[in-house]
């Protein structure tokens, strides 16, 4: 008998998720299998050092006719990785530190959207986090990765000036 040592419970699901390892610019695609309310597992064609930060894209649910239009985004620290029976295509599991979504910028988003930390021009996408911050792609994986070493209340503070 096996003991089930997770956390959360576990929602089966088959689904296109896009990811990109911490500071590097590409994009590879997976699928998930499961997800809960503190971390996911995917399978990829790539593989990737546990303890590494993630940043991962699940795209849009199509239910009937409706489609979902914000993007979930998080970034997540890659607990495990194992080789999954055949060359070149591993299962990951991966705990989720920093959560947002990503959304497509409209005209009006365009014309007045700065990212609150860089305070670039928000392009096609914007990274909401569930703070209410508009974040530019970067200062989402960014931040992500700061989670690691400081803590989201530090991080927070830090973003809102009120560093003590």
């Amino acid at each position: 008998m096996s003991l089930n040592r997770r956390r959360h419970d576990r929602e089966n699901c088959k689904a296109l998720i896009t990811y990109s390892e911490y500071r590097k610019t590409d994009y590879y695609e997976a699928t998930m299998c499961d997800k809960s309310v503190g971390g996911v597992s995917f399978e990829s064609n790539t593989d990737i050092q546990s303890g590494l930060p993630v940043c991962i894209i699940m795209h849009p649910i199509v239910v009937g006719a409706e489609v979902i239009d914000a993007y979930e985004a998080y970034v997540a620290r890659v607990k495990w990785c194992q080789q999954n029976g055949r060359k070149h295509h591993y299962k990951m599991g991966a705990q989720f530190m920093f959560q947002g979504y990503m959304h497509n910028a409209g005209e009006a988003d365009k014309a007045c959207g700065t990212c609150e930390l860089c305070e670039k021009k928000l392009s096609d996408e914007i990274y909401q986090t569930d703070d209410s911050m508009n974040l530019c792609q970067s200062c989402f994986k960014y931040l992500g990765g700061m989670l690691e070493d400081c803590g989201r209340e530090s991080v927070l503070r830090f973003i809102s000036g009120n560093v003590i």
